[in-house]
């Protein structure tokens, strides 16, 4: 299995950043910014238009804040909540439009504080991962600027990443 943290990431945060997530995307070279989880197709379109290396593996890196007793990741002004089904739509068309596949994205990562630790996060991390046919990681800590480089998250970090194929089975 390849070490999705050790490879390139597309970094996406929503529009609206406080005082934390500003000060981490301070810290990444490059950041693409939406208004919400269906603005995704089009900023993938634009990495395909100008993506040199096609043929390395990178992250879908979704940075935000997580919600409170679920732990489900807020982008812009969307919550990614695969029990909500605007965004199942969403993910299911992100999905169909084969950008991750052509961009060869090998996983999508939910950078936000603990966002695999409740069972809320974690049914979202296991639906996302189906719809999406890739694997799917959230966080076991509290994300701080620190844990980010140039590059987007450091891979001196990814202890605290969470593989959902790694995740107990639903019993």
């Amino acid at each position: 299995m390849p070490e999705y943290a050790a490879y390139d990431s597309i970094n996406v945060v929503g529009y609206e950043l406080d005082g934390a997530l500003s000060a981490t995307v301070k810290r990444i070279e490059h950041v693409e910014q939406v208004s919400a989880f269906n603005d995704l197709p089009l900023v993938l379109q634009r990495w395909n238009a100008v993506r040199r290396d096609t043929h390395r593996v990178c992250t879908l890196d979704l940075l935000g804040h997580s919600t409170g007793a679920s732990r489900h990741l807020e982008l812009g002004q969307s919550i990614i909540n695969m029990d909500d089904p605007t965004i199942i739509v969403q993910a299911t068309t992100l999905a169909r439009s084969g950008l991750l596949n052509r961009l060869f994205i090998g996983a999508v990562r939910l950078l936000g504080c603990s966002t695999a630790v409740e069972l809320g996060g974690q049914r979202t991390m296991r639906r996302l991962s189906h719809v999406l046919g890739i694997p799917v990681f959230g966080t076991s800590a509290t994300l701080l600027p620190s844990h980010y480089s140039a590059q987007g998250f450091d891979p001196i970090f990814r202890h605290i990443l969470v593989d959902v194929r790694d995740m107990p089975p639903v019993g």
